[in-house]
């Protein structure tokens, strides 16, 4: 796992391929905290349009380095020492990162469905009237939201297990479903555990030490700059040069944590 932080630069090519990734990164990162700036200041119609627009814009670039990572990962796959990392295609990238977003998004409605729909009828019951039913409503919501503090923390414990190798899965097959496969996900962990783990802890290490340096910048930053252009570019800018490298450590972790050449 050494490998991970130094095996890019064997692709003398390293630096024109994060550079794109970085420019297309640090332009949706921009946009998106360019768009909270508006958020504190939403006066009037035309202020709220170029916020939705902002934000929007921002989300659809994004999916382009989402995709190049994935791209990255499939690279890794099905090479063995030769560590040649993929030309950024916008157009792939652009594919896969929308690919990524449909599981992400299928994934969150089947885990937020049973609290959506416990909490309308919470709510159906407080609208029903009468001080007994709102009296209801209030110990019914407050038992679900405690319910959906531990799920959600269950759930987040889960996903830190499995997503190394659901990325696998993921980056190789291109499913629609790839992030709900928890059985071929424990199947590939089972192969070699140690290994797998060994990855996990890597990947979550690397995970806390950037939220460690981004997070504090970004407070800082804010606080001394306030909610301005010149803060969310620097705090776009650190954010993007950071994970510009990180991207590479994370494509290999999570190719060298399972064998993948047995996802089918």
């Amino acid at each position: 796992m050494i490998e991970a932080f130094s095996y890019m630069f064997k692709d003398n090519k390293i630096f024109q391929k994060a550079g794109w990734y970085f420019v297309f990164l640090f332009v949706s990162a921009f946009l998106s905290q360019y768009a909270s700036t508006l958020a504190y200041n939403i006066q009037d119609k035309e202020v709220l349009i170029q916020y939705i627009i902002y934000l929007l814009l921002g989300f659809f670039i994004s999916l382009i380095p989402i995709g190049y990572f994935y791209l990255c990962t499939k690279a890794l796959m099905l090479q063995k020492d030769n560590y040649i990392l993929p030309c950024f295609n916008v157009g792939k990238c652009f594919l896969l990162g929308l690919k990524f977003f449909v599981n992400i998004f299928v994934q969150s409605a089947i885990f937020y469905l049973p609290f959506i729909l416990l909490a309308t009828i919470g709510f159906a019951i407080g609208i029903s009237g009468g001080k007994t039913a709102m009296g209801i409503m209030l110990i019914l919501l407050i038992i679900l939201m405690f319910i959906y503090l531990i799920a959600l923390l269950i759930y987040f414990v889960i996903l830190c297990i499995y997503m190394p190798a659901l990325n696998c899965i993921f980056a190789k097959k291109e499913w629609l479903t790839s992030y709900l496969r928890f059985i071929k996900a424990t199947n590939l962990i089972k192969q070699d555990s140690g290994t797998y783990f060994k990855g996990v802890g890597i990947y979550v290490l690397l995970l806390f030490a950037y939220l460690l340096l981004y997070g504090p910048f970004s407070f800082i930053t804010t606080i001394l700059l306030g909610r301005t252009i010149l803060s969310a570019f620097l705090i776009a800018l650190i954010g993007s040069v950071l994970s510009s490298y990180l991207i590479f450590v994370f494509s290999y972790v999570v190719v060298k944590s399972v064998k993948h050449e047995s996802i089918e």
